[in-house]
């Protein structure tokens, strides 16, 4: 092996087996235009372009390192401010009677029906928001899909519909077709 001629497999052409010229004496071009200065200090000392790109690299790194920081701090406030509110949501308790309603069936109607099961007073619009409000409690707290409960506002909401329904059941008048059934608005929605 150490006959092997590594010429074959590699010709050189007659330049590479001259000598290499001597390198350039002096600056280049590039430490020529580093090493002239762009503009004076107040004290009349001379600034380089070299320091000058220097300071602006240390700018821009100072600039990302502040902003980085601003973010973490402000990403550390908002986890901070979202467990406090989590906390304050998880603290309050509702008891939503809802013993003698069929949930499945109540919550498997459309809008009508729960409409026409008010009107044939299979159940109430607080029975309606007892339901609903007992299923959001449950999976909106698991699911952290809440932002905001207004139950006790709901229910009382409720309370008024139902008062509405039986006064316009014995003057003979209709109510509206989503009249007693809650509904959920989110917060993405100008109210």
């Amino acid at each position: 092996q150490d006959d092997y001629d590594w010429d074959d497999d590699y010709p050189l052409d007659d330049q590479d087996d001259q000598p290499l010229p001597p390198p350039p004496q002096g600056p280049t071009i590039i430490e020529e235009m580093l090493a002239k200065p762009v503009y004076y200090r107040e004290s009349g000392e001379p600034v380089t372009a070299g320091q000058a790109l220097l300071m602006g690299i240390a700018f821009v790194v100072v600039v990302h390192l502040l902003r980085l920081l601003l973010k973490l701090f402000l990403q550390y406030r908002n986890s901070k401010v979202a467990q406090e509110v989590l906390r304050l949501r998880n603290s309050r308790t509702f008891n939503f009677d809802v013993r003698n309603l069929d949930v499945d069936a109540i919550i498997k109607m459309d809008a009508a029906q729960l409409r026409q099961g008010q009107i044939d007073k299979q159940f109430t619009a607080v029975d309606l928001v007892n339901v609903f409000a007992s299923r959001c409690l449950e999976f909106g707290r698991t699911l952290n899909l809440s932002a905001e409960e207004n139950f006790k506002q709901a229910q009382s909401l409720a309370r008024e519909r139902d008062l509405e329904l039986d006064k316009a059941l014995a003057e003979g008048r209709e109510v509206g077709p989503l009249h007693g059934v809650p509904i959920s608005v989110k917060d993405f929605i100008n109210q």
